[in-house]
């Protein structure tokens, strides 16, 4: 399955709550078209065009670099503004008395093409459409929560809370990823190299016109990396900590409905930082949940009762944390707040248009979805729950790719007796080092379609291989390698039976994901990784290809 494939295949409509709009106001509000930026940048474009500071620009969420998005934006004063180019379309649309907040927005419209779908995936969705209309879907966060992982930076929030300041900063800071610019990677190796000589760090930070601030705390207060976090941008302080906070939600859920819903009435799709389990039909009431699981707060503040408490103390226990260490107390923007999720989202006006030859996939079909969410909800989440695969979006985290060695993977089989193998190496993740089974694999449970497979081999490059038994389907021998481990899924594929990619041998030409390279590497040193202590070469992502 192919997601966003080019940018008209993924459009978003924000929808403001009825009568915010107003014929006069404090505040002036801009309807915001963009494409290949994110909404940080257009803020600041327009807070550029009306002569004021982009503190000053509120909006009420944040929307996608890819695709074509449409949002609202407020600013209390300056100058009118319209502008209109191919990337960027910002135009007013009425006033409003207060500044616009995620309080002021419905939800979100989607038009979404699938491309790269083969029978199965087709067969699948038909099953899964009116099971989604009827009891929706599981409300997990999925990839775009977590850009720290694609990034290469890891999970800073636990080096907080491990006391480890130091390595946390170091890494917000330094760690290279596969989509940074020559300057940017420039910078972050100059940071690695001269850590610990804060008043050079200074001028090369001021050179490159950010971040001189944090080196300049550190001048005048050698080893107060707490106090250097402030001066860090809030935004990217709360990234960080949302961030870990949603995987721990993530992993708690998880875990919870593989022990609530009976395996015949559930599967599991692998995510970017842990497997996500799936109900085939409602998923389960808990008397005084109110249908919610809480965001967890400071020492897992918001649990309603001792199984909720449990299930987030066996997420944490993979980090040997407890709830009792769930704080960060000294360090500013990493504040565990607690708020209620709902465990399931139904999606309303839910429609997919027939099947269509797939223009840009040959041998393939192209889907187009509609539906609305409402606001917090991932519209690519609903997508692989029809489909029941990866999307190309997914990257499997695996530490090894950053500089974080030392920070485990999530690793179920610590919590399934019936599987074997462990080990904080093992986990989700795709390319070299993902998602490895031992002999017996990774099992799931039968899908809507009762078209299943059973595969023999290895996912990417262990031993063993991934069981889907889902009552018949094909069943297929030997490894569906891409490169040095990873696999590709896709319209590459002919099979129809299993959505994997072919088997590439070590030299074989194709397409190779950007930045990758077709030599081994990037594994951690042998004395399990992290920050070198000579200074040495920044971590790197590698440019590990996408499991698709």
């Amino acid at each position: 399955m192919r997601l966003k494939q080019k940018p008209q295949d993924f459009r978003v409509k924000e929808l403001l709550r009825e009568g915010f709009l107003l014929g006069r106001g404090d505040h002036r509000v801009y309807r915001i078209t963009k494409s290949k930026s994110t909404s940080f940048e257009a803020a600041r474009d327009l807070a550029e065009m009306a002569g004021v500071q982009v503190r000053d620009v509120s909006m009420a969420g944040l929307k996608d670099r890819q695709g074509i998005t449409d949002q609202f934006m407020s600013i209390p004063r300056g100058k009118e503004v319209y502008f209109s180019r191919p990337e960027l379309k910002i135009e007013p649309v009425g006033f409003s008395q207060d500044a616009i907040t995620s309080k002021d927005s419905d939800g979100n419209h989607f038009e979404i093409v699938s491309r790269g779908l083969g029978e199965t995936q087709l067969i699948r969705m038909r099953a899964g459409l009116d099971t989604v209309r009827e009891f929706g879907y599981t409300n997990y966060f999925d990839e775009q929560r977590f850009g720290n992982l694609r990034h290469g930076q890891g999970w800073i929030a636990l080096d907080l809370l491990r006391g480890d300041t130091e390595g946390g900063l170091k890494r917000m800071l330094a760690a290279q990823s596969v989509h940074d610019s020559g300057p940017v990677k420039h910078f972050k190796e100059q940071v690695w190299r001269r850590w610990g000589n804060w008043k050079a760090l200074r001028e090369i930070a001021g050179r490159f016109g950010k971040h001189h601030s944090v080196f300049d705390h550190l001048r005048h207060e050698p080893g107060d990396f707490a106090g250097a976090f402030k001066h860090l941008a809030t935004r990217e302080r709360v990234i960080h900590q949302f961030a870990f906070q949603s995987h721990i939600w993530n992993r708690a859920l998880d875990l919870w409905l593989k022990d609530a819903v009976p395996e015949p009435k559930r599967f599991t799709l692998p995510g970017i930082e842990g497997p996500l389990t799936f109900v085939k039909g409602p998923v389960p009431i808990v008397t005084g949940w109110g249908g919610c699981l809480p965001l967890p707060g400071v020492h897992l503040a918001g649990c309603k009762d001792e199984v909720q408490l449990s299930y987030f103390e066996k997420a944490l226990s993979r980090y040997r944390l407890d709830g009792a260490g769930f704080e960060i107390p000294n360090v500013p923007g990493f504040a565990f707040k607690a708020d209620d999720r709902p465990l399931a989202i139904q999606p309303q006006n839910l429609r997919a248009r027939p099947a269509e030859p797939d223009a840009l996939n040959e041998g393939y079909s192209c889907v187009k979805f509609s539906f609305e969410l409402p606001r917090g909800a991932y519209a690519s989440l609903l997508i692989k729950r029809l489909l029941g695969v990866q999307s190309n979006e997914d990257q499997g985290y695996d530490p090894r790719r950053t500089s974080q060695a030392d920070q485990e993977r999530y690793d179920e089989d610590r919590y399934s007796p019936g599987r074997r193998g462990g080990g904080h190496h093992r986990g989700y993740g795709g390319g070299r080092g993902g998602s490895r089974p031992q002999r017996g694999g990774y099992r799931d449970s039968r899908d809507e379609s009762g078209e299943g497979f059973r595969r023999r081999g290895s996912n990417g490059g262990g031993r063993g291989g991934y069981r889907d038994d889902q009552g018949g389907g094909s069943r297929r021998r030997g490894g569906n390698r891409g490169g040095h481990g990873g696999y590709d899924r896709g319209p590459r594929d002919r099979d129809e039976g299993y959505e994997g990619g072919p088997r590439r041998s070590r030299g074989s030409s194709g397409p190779r994901r950007r930045g990758s390279h077709p030599r081994r590497g990037g594994g951690p040193p042998s004395d399990g990784g992290g920050p070198p202590k000579d200074g040495g070469s920044p971590p790197k992502d590698n440019g590990y290809k996408r499991p698709f």
